[in-house]
């Protein structure tokens, strides 16, 4: 059987723990470490928190780029 690469891997241990499988049972079928189907779990929600913060930092910058440019005008009086 050909190699996974790890994209694949952490998406078939997802399925798999979806489908109702045990950490146990998913380290002996993909035969890996329970670090590595620990990794694979908690990936699919630390992507979505990561770009969640981005978002927030994103808004966070132009509503501060909106306070400066009205106190500069505030200033400029």
């Amino acid at each position: 059987m050909p190699q996974m690469s790890k994209v694949e891997l952490y998406a078939a241990i997802r399925r798999d723990h979806r489908g109702g499988m045990s950490m146990r049972e998913l380290e002996r079928k993909h035969g890996v470490t329970w670090r590595t189907v620990r990794k694979a779990l908690d990936s699919a929600t630390a992507r979505c928190e990561s770009y969640r913060q981005q978002d927030d930092l994103a808004l966070m910058q132009a509503r501060c780029e909106e306070l400066t440019d009205l106190l500069d005008g505030r200033e400029a009086r």
